[in-house]
């Protein structure tokens, strides 16, 4: 986090967090115009403006995204949130800083490998055709069924409720459940 004077975008405050980010001691920081470590100061400052000139009791801005500049030159993704700060003599704004390198990083990473999957199940559908055709199927056609599987389709038996079959008994069994009770007191 660092605190902006709003006027001249000078760097008036930083905590330790900013230092580690943008990989520069305090002390050459302070005094410093923001723009010097972010990409677009433009934007940046129509946003300070923005976000100081607003209603004092909103507490904070939307989140924006820009690139934050490294001394070495080196650019990396940021987030920023300003929030007015109330109570000095001159206009100052907080604004919080967000290194995103990672989050970006396993986006991307998450990116590709959907991207991979996407491929790989267009290669099954792909094989999947193959096979139909080299069977005579169409492309729309349910797959043909097993010679066994034909048998139960048309006892209208599924897998779920198709009993295990155990000899004479078993179906004799069976048959005798189906019957109807005997009827006493006819």
């Amino acid at each position: 986090m660092v605190v902006v004077e709003v006027p001249t975008r000078h760097i008036v405050l930083v905590n330790q967090q900013a230092e580690r980010i943008f990989e520069v001691p305090r002390d050459a920081m302070l005094g410093e115009p923001i723009g010097r470590f972010i990409d677009d100061p433009e934007r940046l400052a129509a946003a300070i403006a923005a976000a100081h000139g607003g209603d004092p009791d909103r507490q904070a801005s939307e989140v924006m995204a820009f690139q934050g500049c490294r001394p070495d030159g080196r650019v990396f993704p940021v987030e920023l949130v300003l929030s007015p700060l109330a109570g000095h003599t001159t206009a100052q704004v907080v604004v919080a800083i967000r290194d995103v390198s990672l989050k970006r990083d396993t986006e991307e990473a998450l990116r590709k490998e959907r991207e991979q999957a996407r491929v790989h199940v267009g290669v099954l559908g792909d094989d999947e055709r193959r096979a139909r055709a080299e069977h005579g199927e169409g492309a729309g056609e349910e797959p043909k069924r097993r010679s066994g599987d034909d048998e139960h389709a048309r006892d209208g038996d599924s897998d779920r409720n198709r009993r295990p079959q155990v000899g004479l008994e078993g179906d004799q069994a069976a048959d005798d459940e189906r019957q109807e009770p005997d009827r006493v007191g006819e």
